[in-house]
């Protein structure tokens, strides 16, 4: 088994919640009253705002696979990884320095830190990953937050799963807007667990919630109410349910019955029904 079985989850979940509903040209109703317009602008903004810390996510568990497990990297090789603990010694915390600017593979710019504390070997129940961002940008936009991952531990019927907690995560752009959220998701591996070399088999299920204040102010809730169901061998999730609320008024977005594909229904709170196109997951 990959020792960090983090790292799996990550790239698994790295796209989450990628789903966007298609703009539509309806003019906009009265502002109590959410629209399709404003739903959809919300799932945009929540593929947005996860992308951000998923892709934060990766690069921790990539670097503390070879920082823990791996040869150590090249002197002057950016970013400048560290550890503070021997080899097998938990807890240990491990921290990835970008200085000033350091251009990563993808052709983005970076500074600041990651600082990641691990409390034990990550497949023990019970281990804890934290994600603490330090003076972190990317791309000249200021990123914020603590991301807590907790190792659940097996269920009666064999199957692992992962509580990860989201708080004080804030993106400030260069103009100085922000964007804020909180968030907290349980992940069920619900099959592949029994061939964990293979993970064309895997599947997973998710369930949480999140809260986004955006850019203008206002605020939106985002709730799982059926868990999602996401398979390696398709790049969209293939059931369940979310709804998003503002103010009271809730829309649902519906992702099918199982079939892999890009189709979703967005119910408003009217009533009405739209079918819109899912974005399928970056990571696949």
């Amino acid at each position: 088994m990959k020792t960090l079985k983090f790292v799996i989850v990550t790239l698994l979940f790295a796209g989450l919640f990628f789903t966007s509903c298609k703009k539509t040209t309806e003019t906009a109703s009265p502002q109590e009253e959410l629209t399709a317009e404003e739903a959809t602008s919300v799932s945009d903004e929540i593929v947005e705002t996860e992308a951000t810390l998923e892709e934060i996510d990766y690069t921790a568990d990539e670097q503390v696979e070879n920082v823990l497990f791996g040869p150590p990297p090249p002197p002057g090789s950016c970013p400048t990884v560290t550890k503070d603990q021997p080899q097998g010694v938990f807890p240990v915390m491990v921290t990835i320095d970008f200085g000033a600017s350091c251009e990563g593979p993808d052709g983005k710019i970076r500074s600041g830190k990651i600082v990641i504390n691990l409390s034990a070997q990550p497949m023990t129940a019970g281990a804890t990953k934290t994600v603490t961002l330090v003076d972190f940008m990317v791309d000249g936009k200021s990123v914020e937050g603590v991301r807590t991952w907790t190792n659940n531990g097996l269920d009666d019927q064999g199957r692992p799963s992962w509580s990860r907690s989201t708080t004080g995560a804030k993106i400030t752009w260069p103009d100085g807007s922000t964007k804020t959220w909180e968030a907290n998701h349980t992940i069920l591996m619900t099959a592949g667990f029994t061939t964990p070399h293979y993970k064309m088999d895997d599947e997973f299920e998710i369930t949480g919630s999140r809260s986004v204040v955006r850019k203008d102010g206002t605020t939106f809730s985002s709730t799982i109410t059926t868990p999602l169901l996401k398979k390696h061998i398709c790049r969209w999730i293939v059931s369940g349910e979310r709804e998003i609320t503002r103010n009271g008024n809730t829309a649902t977005l519906d992702y099918g019955n199982g079939d892999c594909d890009k189709w979703g229904t967005l119910t408003l709170p009217d009533g009405t029904t739209k079918e819109i196109k899912l974005k399928p997951w970056r990571h696949h």
